[in-house]
């Protein structure tokens, strides 16, 4: 009924991506009010088929719109002459009562109002004009039925074959009034409603009855007495999660279940306790029973007189008889082959093979003994927390599919079967988490999957993403991240953003979420959503946590992801506010007289963002990054690493003609810092490239009096004589086009030896990168013109000569670059 998303591996169909844009934009089909997003009517030459429109109303719910707005949109599709719905989701929305009047005017076919907090008694008179339904689920919905019967019981939903009123707090009376009425149902879901026992409203449908759900209900003794009543069920969930409610499943029960149900193809017992007798005598030993109990509390409820019978089967043996047979074959550990033989009289060989049958009794492979008398493995077996079953007998659960802890394959079944049980799906998403660290699992794609529907179905809840995440966590890295597809790894970036967006005070999710973004491929992998990424990278790069974790995992997302992007994208990081974050930062670690990883890392972001990229370059200048530059060298004159972060943003401050004017006032500094040798050459190679390009614009724009321009150049001409050309670099440049530019500097000889002498380094200690981007750029067009130039020094010719024997050396090494086999 729900409208369920496709398999990751399965491309989106055209219909949702059709939908999903007619939502985003009303405008395609409806009359909005006032230029706004909330619909009034159909556009009069739109019609909206059964199909289409029925996925509307489900995607319109899934996006947690206020309750005017969906009831907006549910009214729009009131006109039954452009629009036809049959089946309606309209689940965990805030839709109100008139809501469901607007929707009486449908004939609909099935309808889910499953917790639905808004919706009251009021609308229920609407809801069961809906005659032609024969699908309901009111789950949840306590205050719309907890008028039912007021003034008289009446529910007329003949046609109804399937109903679902879980955890709506019915009394027993309102209950079996309201069961009676349904002629036709064949599945029943009343989770959380039976509080004492009394399965009296099943009465009714003992012939027609497919599926029950009794989860978390109470259950005495003679609740299994009805049960039993039940033959032509198919599915069968008693599960529990409250340990209160577990019921005492002995081999006993349990052999007497699959005796009276024989078209059973599903059993939920999970949460319950099972006995067999080991526990049963370890039990017993520890509690005796005295010859006398006392009565219950509430008296028995006892079936009709011929299910008390004693009855005899084809061999002249009774219930008891065949009970006490049963009990003396579970001694043996694999239920005894020859010991059943015995006790059915057949020959040996007839039971050695999984499956066996003889005359009426039917026998399967089980280590629950109580589930031998089954007469074909199960569909599915719900067993998670089965408090007495060992891990030792899980390969023995006779069920084509089992949702348990004790395995992979259990444990996503049940994550995916117990999607709407929170503690049940927590159990199983905690399992998982344990599972991956322990050994390597074998389906990755389906975990995720998953895992991922079960953070959308429980998008505020912090334990389920938070366990989610984490597995999430390990399912991206490594060979996992090998194994998922690019739709995959989509929806995992889209889940995560949604729980950081959704739940922002949970530090664990936070950090679950940013360590687990961080394992993608940056920027490849977040191009589809670039903005949305960086936008909540932003946010949380300023958000702090005890541990301090939080930002050190965000700053770094920050600064790679501005290492990987170039032209519009890093314009666009910059718009998005990543400058002003680390400003920020800055500032903060400033006042607490902190110098950490935080920080460092915060002024290698700006040096990233910075490259090439005038705009940016000026948002630094203008959030006073340079007066922060100057306080972090005051404060922290010990950082060597600080200062080669900082003076190789203030580099490519330098690069940008028009700024340059604004660092002028700092030439003092950078003129100190020409002899700072505490990182080895990168702050003096960095303070020479910025005292470069400001002379690089001639006498007349030098217009400060100290120091002056000569001494300047003079201290610059020594600082490059004494570097060493081999040094090695902490340093990447994409392009050479700020360097080359300096070359044609004929007017300050300095500013051309500093740049030769960038190339030269370059070439000589990484030629495979930079002598092929030398060549790229028609750098080395230029440095042969500058050799032939008659205005070169000296010095500078030196420099050039030495880099064109490097790259010329480099290009000429035969197949230096081919790996022959």
């Amino acid at each position: 009924m729900a409208v369920s998303a496709p398999p990751l591996t399965v491309p989106p169909r055209l219909l949702d991506l059709l939908v999903d844009f007619c939502i985003t934009h009303v405008e395609t089909f409806c009359h909005t009010s006032n230029g706004s997003q909330t619909p009034q009517a159909l556009h009069p030459d739109v019609i909206i088929p059964a199909n289409m429109a029925d996925i509307f109303l489900a995607k319109v719910c899934r996006r947690g719109l206020a309750s005017s707005k969906l009831d907006g949109f549910v009214g729009v599709f009131c006109n039954t002459k452009q629009a036809s719905l049959q089946q309606v989701d309209l689940s965990r929305s805030d839709i109100s009562d008139r809501a469901v009047a607007h929707l009486a005017r449908h004939r609909l076919l099935e309808l889910s109002l499953a917790n639905c907090a808004k919706l009251t008694s009021a609308c229920l008179p609407d809801l069961i004009r809906q005659t032609a339904l024969r699908v309901l689920d009111l789950s949840g919905d306590a205050p719309l039925l907890a008028s039912y019967g007021l003034p008289r019981f009446e529910f007329p939903l003949e046609n109804l074959r399937v109903l679902n009123i879980s955890f709506t707090e019915l009394s027993s009376t309102q209950l079996h009034c309201l069961v009676k009425q349904l002629v036709n149902l064949v599945s029943l879901d009343v989770s959380g409603i039976v509080r004492n026992g009394d399965l009296l409203f099943l009465k009714p449908l003992c012939g027609q009855l497919r599926s029950l759900v009794l989860h978390d209900c109470m259950l005495v003794d003679s609740s299994l007495d009805y049960l039993c009543n039940l033959t032509q069920l198919r599915h069968l969930d008693i599960s529990i999660v409250h340990t209160q409610l577990r019921v005492s499943l002995t081999n006993k029960y349990l052999r007497r279940l699959v005796k009276s149900l024989q078209h059973l193809v599903s059993l939920d017992i999970s949460g319950n306790t099972y006995e067999n007798k080991k526990t049963e005598r370890q039990r017993d030993a520890l509690h005796p029973v005295p010859a006398s109990s006392s009565p219950p509390s509430s008296p028995p409820l006892h079936p009709p007189k011929k299910d008390r019978e004693i009855v005899r089967d084809s061999k002249g043996q009774s219930e008891p008889e065949q009970e006490a047979a049963m009990d003396e074959m579970e001694t043996s550990p694999t239920g005894g082959a020859a010991g059943a033989a015995a006790v059915l009289q057949l020959p040996p060989q007839q039971l050695q093979q999984p499956v066996e049958a003889e005359g009426d009794v039917v026998r399967v492979r089980s280590c629950i003994p109580g589930l031998r008398g089954l007469p074909k493995p199960l569909e599915f077996l719900g067993v998670l927390g089965l408090e007495g079953l060992e891990e030792s007998e899980a390969d023995q659960l006779p069920a084509l599919r089992v949702a348990g802890i004790f395995t992979e394959e259990h444990i996503l079944n049940s994550i995916d079967v117990y999607l709407k049980r929170k503690p049940f799906l927590l159990e199983g998403l905690n399992g998982y988490f344990d599972l991956l660290r322990a050994v390597e699992c074998l389906k990755p794609s389906k975990a995720v999957e998953f895992i991922l529907a079960a953070m959308r179905y429980h998008p505020r809840d912090n334990q389920i993403q938070v366990s989610a995440s984490a597995s999430l966590y390990h399912l991206t890295r490594g060979t996992y991240s090998d194994r998922l597809s690019i739709h995959h790894k989509q929806a995992i970036i889209t889940c995560l953003l949604d729980a950081i967006e959704t739940i922002t005070d949970s530090i664990t999710l936070l950090q679950n979420c940013g360590l687990t973004l961080f394992n993608f491929r940056i920027p490849e992998e977040f191009t589809w959503q670039f903005e949305r990424v960086v936008t909540n990278l932003v946010k949380l790069a300023l958000t702090e946590d005890p541990r301090g974790l939080l930002q050190r995992i965000y700053v770094h997302m920050c600064n790679s992801i501005v290492c990987h992007v170039e032209g519009e994208q890093k314009l666009l990081v910059g718009r998005l506010g990543i400058i002003k974050c680390m400003l920020q930062l800055i500032r903060d670690r400033l006042e607490k007289n902190r110098c950490d990883e935080v920080m460092e890392t915060a002024w290698s972001t700006l040096w990233n963002v910075t490259d090439e990229t005038g705009d940016n370059c000026e948002m630094f200048l203008d959030g006073s990054g340079m007066e922060l530059f100057l306080k972090c060298r005051e404060t922290f004159p010990n950082k060597p690493e600080l200062l080669r972060n900082m003076m190789g943003l203030i580099g490519n401050v330098a690069e940008v003609p028009k700024l340059r004017k604004q660092l002028l006032k700092y030439a003092p500094v950078f003129m100190e810092l020409l002899e700072n040798f505490s990182d080895g050459i990168e702050v003096s190679y960095n303070a020479a490239g910025t005292l470069s390009h400001i002379a690089a614009d001639g006498p007349e724009a030098w217009t400060i009096s100290h120091p002056r321009r000569c001494d300047v150049l003079d201290l610059m001409s020594n600082a490059i004589s004494s570097w060493e050309l081999n040094t090695q670099r902490n340093i990447n440049y994409r392009s050479f086009g700020p360097i080359l530019r300096l070359l044609t500097v004929f007017h300050t000889p300095v500013v051309q030896k500093w740049a030769v002498w960038a190339l030269a380094n370059l070439c000589t200690v990484s030629p495979s990168k930079y002598c092929k981007l030398l060549e790229k750029e028609d750098g080395l067009k230029i440095l042969r013109e500058l050799d032939s130039d008659p205005r070169t020094s000296r010095s500078v010719r030196e420099l050039v000569l030495v880099t064109l024997r490097i790259v010329d050396a480099y290009l000429d090494e035969p197949m230096h670059h081919v790996h022959v086999v």
